[in-house]
């Protein structure tokens, strides 16, 4: 079975190169859009010295944008025209199909193999988002030619995927290598979910190995998303090995969790609740190993302890997604977390009595995050008591002077987030007293502490 790989053709203009696809024995080439750069801030945490920026989103002809023709003229596309294409490529992908009825012993990987080059050029053009791909590759699988030999499908596809490297060279994949990997990792997502056992051979096959650089590296392209449900689908199917669980390590976990914050107000809020999934498995991965003894730190845990900031949008949307999921797994998921919580809001009472007075920075990071424990339905009653103390005696004999917004004087302050909740920075920079946070703090949390509060 040939590969498919992923290249460059070059146009009338050596500078700007085409990307273009090999597949079986056809080449073909188109521009797959323009790319721009749109790095949040959020993620500063997660970048190292070894790892690579995150590549640009590609920017797709939708509605009121023009594509080109080979006579180099430009056509503005409506959604109208798209749909239609779309459905053309639908009707010629079965057609091609059921071409194959006749043979009496079809080479399924190899159909499918020349389906997917079909469909990276030109046709990616016109894939807008992950519903366009979820029809496609529910087109495909479901056709009784391709749906005969469901392990052919998965070893082209993993192939395929291994054969990209961008789990390796991933500093130096091109736009075109990522939208091919997208493609095959969408299709080999919705695989998974359309036979048994899929998701488990994945797992087999080094699918962790493959798709965490992915996770962690290509954060601004669509190949992210699904690359994170097919890695929480890795979670779910069975328990992880220790050496499995320390390629979920702290750069992994605070790479999601910062793409969690800097999500929180995407339009598509489904890749916002997929990263969150992804989070929720990880760290009831490390529930699991540890229920009988402590072996290994839930690093998850670890980190939302050290980087509360990170943890706003995960704690607000938990909530939600519990009083609306329809997946059981997502409800016992989150139920699990409970516990997690539990312990954060500890490390917060316990860290807020042992920082001095030159620990402002920390120690005011520590209190805003309180509202939002005290008032999650899932830990109500936990610890009240010990939350109206610590406030009650920091809002009466918290340090009176305001200090400059700077980090603290042993080096733990947190790092800060424009999302942070209830940061209160003055116009000249300088930050309130903690006694003024601890009053703020207080009076937000009074209705939870009944009868202590008086």
């Amino acid at each position: 079975m040939a590969d498919v790989v992923c290249a460059t053709q070059s146009g009338g203009n050596d500078d700007n190169p085409q990307p273009a696809i090999v597949g079986g024995d056809g080449v073909g080439g188109s521009p797959l859009g323009e790319v721009g750069s749109d790095e949040s801030s959020e993620e500063h945490d997660v970048q190292t010295e070894n790892s690579a920026p995150p590549v640009a989103p590609q920017s797709l002809p939708l509605d009121g944008e023009s594509t080109s023709s080979a006579s180099g003229d430009h056509h503005i596309l409506d959604d109208a025209e798209i749909v239609a294409r779309l459905m053309a490529l639908v009707e010629e992908m079965n057609i091609q199909l059921d071409d194959q009825r006749v043979n009496c012993d079809p080479d399924v990987g190899a159909i499918v193999e020349s389906i997917v080059a079909s469909l990276i050029v030109p046709s990616a053009t016109y894939i807008r988002n992950d519903q366009d791909m979820e029809i496609i590759a529910q087109e495909l699988l479901g056709h009784p030619i391709v749906d005969a030999d469901v392990d052919a499908v998965l070893r082209f596809l993993v192939s395929g995927l291994k054969d990209l490297s961008l789990h390796r060279d991933y500093a130096s994949r091109t736009i075109a290598d990522l939208d091919c990997g997208y493609i095959l990792l969408s299709i080999l997502y919705h695989l998974g979910n359309h036979s048994a056992n899929v998701f488990r051979k994945v797992s087999d096959l080094d699918g962790l190995e493959l798709l965490k650089p992915i996770v962690l590296h290509q954060r601004e392209h669509r190949i992210h998303h699904p690359a994170v449900k097919l890695l929480f689908e890795l979670c779910q199917v069975q328990e992880l090995s220790l050496s499995e669980l320390a390629e979920l390590d702290d750069e992994l976990i605070v790479a999601i969790l910062s793409r969690i914050e800097a999500t929180r107000l995407d339009a598509l809020e489904e890749y916002n609740y997929s990263l969150i999934h992804l989070i929720l498995a990880i760290s009831y991965q490390f529930n699991v190993k540890n229920h009988a003894r402590n072996v290994v730190t839930n690093r998850v845990i670890s980190n939302l302890s050290s980087r509360l900031h990170l943890g706003k949008t995960l704690g607000e949307n938990i909530i939600f997604m519990l009083n609306r999921a329809e997946d059981e797994r997502i409800q016992r998921l989150i139920l699990r977390f409970f516990n997690d919580l539990r312990v954060i809001l500890d490390v917060i009472l316990r860290e807020c009595r042992a920082l001095s007075e030159n620990d402002t920075q920390l120690q005011q990071s520590y209190l805003i995050i309180i509202p939002f424990l005290v008032k999650d339905p899932l830990l109500e009653g936990y610890k009240v008591k010990d939350v109206f103390g610590l406030l009650n005696d920091l809002r009466r004999s918290g340090s009176l002077s305001s200090s400059p917004s700077s980090p603290s004087a042993c080096g733990r302050s947190l790092p800060e987030s424009p999302t942070t909740p209830g940061m209160m920075i003055h116009s000249d920079g300088s930050r309130p007293s903690t006694r003024k946070v601890a009053e703020k703090v207080f009076l937000e949390c009074r209705n939870f502490f009944g009868g202590l509060y008086v």
